[in-house]
């Protein structure tokens, strides 16, 4: 009988033991987790598209806060790829806050997002994420036409264009009508304004003059410039120009080829 009651004795002991140490035990661990698929963008207040190149911000991070996990789960990104995904993150409801952020680790823009419910064993993926950002710069041109060593002037190597026409879009659509300062050094010599829809002739543009905009709307636009023998415009180039932003300026020389796709161009000048 004593054995019995022994044998008795040692189960209930076990069965509390093992009772204690499933009680103890972090089954949060074992919960299949998920993660989070990011994709984002940045724009102007103008609302053009500008590239994290020309928004000098390196990295995107994400911040996950939840009352149910001890500390925020902080990510970060290359900015450049636009896209991100986290690693193994507890399922739950978080509320995020996305920050773009510069070189020296100062966020430019943030965007918060509450109630981001994330599963476990899946990916979620949330809205595309947009930073809006207030970021100009400036814009000083100079315009060449290898090989010959003038834009302007006849025989000796000299293009012989009569005018120029130019117009600026922005990567993503519509026109940026800016007014050109056209100057030699420190002298304006005359101004030039973009119209995209029906671009003006202006006398020739020497290679030793610039145009400048000074306050010019960050991002992506594209530069297109004619240069004309009469009537035809026997020089042009389409080129995609990176305005930055705080206050900086692009300083870019734009070479404007001679086609030889238009009849007579390749017999003039």
């Amino acid at each position: 009988m004593r054995s019995n009651y022994a044998r008795f004795g040692f189960a209930l002991s076990a069965l509390l033991a093992l009772q204690t140490l499933l009680a103890c035990r972090d089954t949060s661990a074992e919960a299949p987790r998920g993660t989070v698929a990011l994709t984002w963008s940045i724009i102007g207040q103008e609302g053009g598209g500008i590239s994290c190149e020309v928004a000098r911000t390196p990295s995107v991070t994400v911040r996950l806060h939840s009352t149910s996990v001890a500390e925020d789960l902080v990510y970060s990104f290359a900015c450049f790829g636009g896209t991100g995904i986290t690693s193994l993150v507890p399922p739950g409801t978080y509320d995020a806050e996305y920050q773009l952020v510069l070189a020296d680790g100062t966020p430019l823009a943030k965007v918060r997002e509450q109630s981001l419910a994330i599963a476990g064993g899946t990916v979620t993926t949330p809205a595309p994420v947009t930073f809006k950002v207030d970021s100009h710069g400036g814009l000083v041109l100079s315009l060449t036409t290898p090989p010959f060593t003038s834009n302007c002037k006849t025989g000796n190597r000299g293009a012989g264009i009569t005018a120029n026409t130019i117009t600026l879009e922005r990567i993503e659509g519509g026109c940026a009508a800016v007014t050109f300062v056209r100057a030699r050094g420190v002298n304006q010599i005359d101004t030039y304004t973009v119209d995209c829809g029906s671009p003006q002739a202006s006398p020739c543009i020497e290679d030793d003059e610039t145009l400048s905009v000074p306050d010019l709307a960050a991002g992506e636009y594209v530069l297109r410039v004619r240069g004309l023998l009469g009537f035809a415009a026997c020089f042009a180039t389409d080129t995609v120009i990176h305005v930055p932003g705080d206050d900086k300026r692009l300083v870019q020389t734009i070479e404007v080829p001679r086609r030889g796709d238009l009849s007579g161009c390749l017999s003039q000048g």
